[in-house]
């Protein structure tokens, strides 16, 4: 079920699993993965961190609690366990770029960017570095260099949505707006029911003027899993051009999302 993204499936037999009796590690580390997943950060520390009490030397599993904390705005926190994740092996990981990731998160662009750089004289072939490398070229207002980062990306694993979404978005953040749509179609045929591309052609539909496949999208993205009150604003930007005032009233109260 994780392999397909059926995450709600997945948590469904795991807590089953939990429920015999035996109390296992991975299978609290999978949970937290696939409440990651469904953007329940909340959730998602909690059995990381059972997790990291039952497999104290894990390295993969202080990541994934580090990468939790780090969405729920704990950055010192999350420094903690990516350091204590690194201790272990550092040959093992390549990932110093979460640690990275964490300063991009805080904009600390000139924390970041050099361990990036150090990184990819390395691993000169990881096309996850060169995506995250590329989020922070794009956070540091260099568009130009962001977009040859993810295309390098693609160009070494064609199947990672990330990166065509990311891609998407530098060219929309240049005004290409036709350019952008394409990628964030790209995205979702290779992860269809990815949400941020979603929400991502929304507003470049938009911006094209093709407003009528815009809402297309805007009623997928919020019938999808992992769509949040939160993210209702592209959508209703959306409905409200095309005067669609039930699925306005449907997105709730804008001013609690």
């Amino acid at each position: 079920f994780l392999e397909d993204e059926k995450f709600r499936d997945a948590i469904q037999w795991f807590e089953r699993f939990l429920e015999c009796g035996e109390d296992d590690g991975e299978v609290n580390s999978n949970l937290g993965y696939a409440y990651e997943r469904l953007a329940d950060p909340e959730s998602a520390e909690r059995f990381y961190r059972r997790a990291t009490q039952l497999c104290p030397n894990s390295p993969e599993i202080c990541n994934n609690l580090a990468s939790a904390l780090s969405k729920l705005g704990r950055g010192e926190e999350a420094d903690e366990y990516y350091r204590r994740a690194l201790a272990f092996d550092p040959e093992k990981w390549e990932d110093l770029s979460n640690l990275a990731g964490t300063f991009v998160n805080r904009r600390e662009i000139d924390k970041a960017l050099p361990i990036y750089e150090q990184l990819l004289e390395m691993h000169q072939d990881d096309y996850r570095l060169h995506n995250d490398y590329g989020v922070a070229l794009a956070v540091a207002g260099r568009g130009a260099d962001a977009e040859t980062s993810f295309r390098r990306s693609i160009e070494l694993n064609a199947e990672f949505a990330d990166s065509y979404n990311n891609l998407g978005s530098a060219l929309m953040n240049q005004g290409r707006y036709d350019e952008a749509v394409d990628e964030f179609k790209r995205s979702l045929d290779v992860s269809p029911r990815f949400l941020e591309p979603h929400i991502n052609l929304c507003l470049s539909l938009s911006f094209e003027n093709r407003i009528d496949e815009a809402s297309i999208y805007a009623k997928a993205t919020v019938m999808l899993e992992s769509y949040r009150p939160r993210n209702f604003s592209n959508p209703h930007k959306v409905f409200r051009a095309v005067c669609d005032y039930d699925a306005i009233e449907e997105l709730g109260d804008p001013w609690q999302n």
